[in-house]
C-alpha cells in the first residue's frame, strides 16, 4: 500500500493527472469499505464461534488483526492524498458521473470564492453556474463544457475574470471519475509575459518602439497602403552635438535628455504617427496618410521647432538641435529597408548643410552616400599611412604688419584626387571618430613645428591650433595638450587654441572649467568664427577667452555692406570692452585691411597677407 501511495504522490507532484487522482481515490474508498465490511463480519463470526476450538479462534484473531492493519494503512493513504491535494498550487475539482462533487481542495474554494458547506450541498451544475457568472465572458464556460462532452476528451482554456484575474483551466472527461478540473491563477505570469513582450519591442529608456517594432509597423503600413494607393513618409533624426553633452555631463544627463526628446516628439506629432528610437541619439518617425509634399514639410518644420526651447538638465538650460532626413513612399523606396536607408542618407545631407534642418532624399544623395563610404575608407588609410600635413597661415599685427604667429591648417593630398578640402573630410572624420587620432596628430605636429621656429629665434611665436567638437569632449584633453607642449619643449605662451561658439554652448559650465585651466597655464584661448553661432553675450562675459576672431563672412563685404561694417565694428568694440584682442579672418584686399585698421582691429589673417603654406615657405618672408 505504501509503495503505491509513494508512486502516486510523486506522479502527482511532477505532472498531476487529476483523473488518475480521482480514480485512485475511488479505488481507495472501495478498498476501505470492503475492508471495513469484512472486519465487521469477522467479528460477528468470532462471537458465534466462541465454543469452537482454539485453532479456529486464533485464525479469526489473525485475520482481524490483518484487516485492522489494512484499515490503518488505508486511512493514512487517504490522509496523505488529501494533504497532497491541499498542498497543490492549483484548484482541483472532480464532478462525478452523477453530477455531484467528488473531490475539491481549498485552493479551488478560495479561487472561486466558495465555501465547503455550500459545495457539499450543491450539484455540479450549481458549481458551474457560480464559476460562470464570475467570468468576463460567461459563455466561455458553456463552450468549454461542450468541447468535453465525450469521455476521454480534454481542453485547456484561459478565463478572464471580472475582477481582473486570469485563470487557466484544464478539464478532462474521465470515463469513470467524471469531469476532472484543474484551475491555475496565471495573472502574475501573464503580467510578466506582457512586460517581457513590451521590453522585446520597446526601447528600455524612452519606452518608444524599438527598431524591431518600428520596422514591423512600417511594413504593416506599406502593406496597407498598397490597397489604398496612398503615401507615407519616414523621418530619420539625429541629435546634433549629443555626444558632447553625453561625454561632458555624463550618461545619466544624456539619458534624461533622450527621455525629454522622446516626449517632445511624441507630443508634437499626430496620434496616428509612430515615433521610434533606433539606438543612441537616433530617432525615426513614421507618417501615414500624408497630404503631399507640403504636409511632410509642415511636420518636419514642426519637429525642428520643438527643439528651439531649451532642455532643463540638472538645473541648467541646454540647447540641442536635430537634423532630419526624409524619405517618401513610393518615390524613395517601396520597402522598409529602402525607406529607412534613404532617410538616413538624407539625414547626413542635412547635417552637412549646417544641421538644425531637414533634407529630402534624392537619387543624387545615394551617389553621394557611396562616395562618402569610399571617402571613409580612404580617410582611414590616410590616417594609418600618415598622408596628412599641416600648412600655416600667418597672423599679423595690423598696426605694424609684424608676425604674431600662424594658424595651423590641416591638408590632405591624394595621388588620384589631389587636395581634398577640410570642409569635405573633417565632417567625415568627426562622424567616424577618426578626428580624435587626427586631432592629436595635429596638436603634436604643430607644437613640434613651433619648437623649430623658436630655435630659429622666433621666441614669442604663437601657433593657433583648432580643436574639433569631439576633441573638446575628451575627458583627457587637458593632459593631451599639456603633454604635447612639454614634449615639444616650447612654452605655453607659444600655443593658442581655437574653439567655436557652438562647441562651448553645448556645455557652458564644463567649457568654462577646461578653458580656465588651460588659460591659467598661459595658453591663449581664441573664439573662432565669432558671430556665426549662438553669440550669447551673457555667457561671453564669463568665458575665459583672450581673442575674438571675426568670421570671414563679415569681412568679405565690409567695404560694400553697411550691415557688415556695423557688425565688424561692433565685434571689435565689444571685444575691446571685454579686454579681448580681435583678429579678422579672410582679409583679401587693401580696402578691407584699411577699414579694419580704422576700427582699431588688432590682428589680421587672409590671402592679402599670406596664403596657407608648408612650414618652410610660410616662415621664409619673416626670417630677415
Amino acid at each position: 500500500m505504501h509503495e503505491l501511495l509513494s508512486e502516486k504522490i510523486n506522479q502527482y507532484l511532477s505532472d498531476t493527472k487529476a483523473g488518475e487522482i480521482a480514480e485512485f481515490l475511488t479505488a481507495l474508498s472501495q478498498d476501505y469499505e470492503s475492508t471495513d465490511s469484512e472486519l465487521r463480519m469477522l467479528k460477528l463470526a468470532l462471537d458465534d464461534q466462541q465454543t469452537e476450538g482454539k485453532d479456529s479462534r486464533q485464525h479469526f484473531n489473525d485475520r482481524i488483526h490483518l484487516l485492522e492493519q489494512n484499515e490503518k494503512a488505508l486511512k493514512k493513504t487517504v490522509s496523505l492524498i488529501s494533504a497532497t491535494l491541499e498542498a497543490s498550487q492549483e484548484g482541483v475539482l472532480v464532478i462525478g458521473s452523477d453530477n455531484q462533487p467528488v473531490v475539491f481542495n481549498d485552493n479551488f474554494i478560495q479561487m472561486w470564492n466558495l465555501n465547503i458547506e455550500w459545495i457539499n450541498s450543491s450539484s455540479g451544475r450549481d458549481i458551474y453556474e457560480i464559476v460562470r457568472v464570475q467570468l468576463k465572458k460567461p459563455s466561455l464556460l458553456i463552450e468549454h463544457l461542450k468541447e468535453v462532452e465525450i469521455p476521454g476528451s480534454a481542453v485547456l482554456k484561459e478565463y478572464l475574470l471580472k475582477d481582473g484575474r486570469i485563470i487557466e483551466s484544464y478539464v478532462t472527461h474521465h470515463e469513470d471519475a467524471g469531469m476532472v478540473w484543474r484551475f491555475r491563477d496565471i495573472t502574475e505570469a501573464k503580467k510578466q509575459e506582457e512586460v517581457i513582450r513590451f521590453q522585446a519591442h520597446h526601447d528600455a529608456l524612452t519606452n518608444l518602439p524599438n527598431r524591431t517594432l518600428f520596422g514591423d509597423r512600417l511594413s504593416h503600413a506599406l502593406s496597407k497602403i498598397l490597397r489604398t494607393d496612398g503615401k507615407l513618409a519616414v523621418f530619420y533624426l539625429d541629435l546634433d552635438g549629443f555626444k558632447t553633452i553625453n561625454d561632458s555631463l555624463g550618461h545619466l544627463v544624456g539619458d534624461e535628455l533622450l527621455i525629454q526628446v522622446a516626449k517632445r516628439l511624441s507630443d508634437v506629432l499626430r496620434d496616428d504617427d509612430t515615433v521610434g528610437r533606433m539606438g543612441g541619439d537616433e530617432f525615426t518617425v513614421l507618417l501615414e496618410d500624408i497630404e503631399g509634399h507640403a504636409g511632410v514639410v509642415r511636420l518636419a518644420e514642426r519637429v525642428i521647432e520643438v527643439f528651439r526651447a531649451p532642455f532643463m538638465l540638472e538645473g541648467q538650460e541646454l540647447y540641442i538641435t536635430t537634423s532630419i532626413g526624409v524619405a517618401v513612399y513610393p518615390g524613395d523606396g517601396n520597402t522598409e529597408e529602402l525607406l529607412l536607408r534613404n532617410a538616413d542618407i538624407a539625414m547626413y545631407k542635412a547635417k552637412d548643410q549646417g544641421r538644425n534642418n531637414y533634407h529630402f532624399f534624392t537619387s543624387s544623395l545615394e551617389r553621394l552616400a557611396k562616395h562618402r563610404l569610399s571617402l571613409e575608407t580612404q580617410l582611414r588609410n590616410a590616417v594609418k599611412n600618415d598622408e596628412f600635413e599641416l600648412y600655416y597661415q600667418p597672423v599679423l599685427h595690423l598696426n605694424n604688419r609684424k608676425l604674431s604667429g600662424f594658424e595651423a591648417l590641416l591638408r590632405w593630398e591624394t595621388e588620384d584626387q589631389g587636395f581634398i578640402g577640410p570642409d569635405i573630410f573633417v565632417p567625415v572624420a568627426e562622424s567616424t571618430g577618426m578626428i580624435l587620432p587626427l586631432g592629436e596628430w595635429v596638436l603634436n605636429t604643430a607644437c613640434r613645428q613651433a619648437r623649430v621656429w623658436v630655435d630659429m629665434g622666433f621666441d614669442d611665436i604663437r601657433i593657433a591650433i583648432n580643436l574639433s567638437a569631439k576633441q573638446f569632449q575628451q575627458a583627457n584633453l587637458f593632459d593631451l595638450i599639456i603633454a604635447a607642449i612639454k614634449n615639444a619643449g616650447i612654452g605655453f605662451h607659444n600655443v593658442a587654441l581655437e574653439i567655436t561658439e557652438s562647441m562651448v554652448m553645448q556645455n557652458v559650465h564644463g567649457s568654462i572649467g577646461i578653458l580656465t585651466r588651460l588659460r591659467e597655464e598661459g595658453i591663449r584661448i581664441c573664439m573662432d568664427d565669432f558671430g556665426t553661432g549662438y553669440s550669447s553675450l551673457n555667457y561671453l562675459k564669463t568665458l575665459p577667452v583672450d581673442v575674438l576672431k571675426i568670421d570671414r563672412t563679415f569681412v568679405k563685404d565690409v567695404t560694400e555692406s553697411k550691415d557688415d561694417r556695423a557688425i565688424a565694428s561692433s565685434i571689435i568694440t565689444l571685444g575691446h570692452n571685454l579686454d579681448m584682442k580681435i583678429v579678422a579672418e579672410g582679409v583679401e584686399t587693401i580696402e578691407q585691411s584699411d577699414f579694419l585698421q580704422s576700427q582699431d582691429c588688432d590682428m589680421v589673417q587672409g590671402y592679402y597677407f599670406g596664403k596657407p603654406m608648408p612650414p618652410i615657405e610660410a616662415i621664409k618672408p619673416y626670417k630677415e
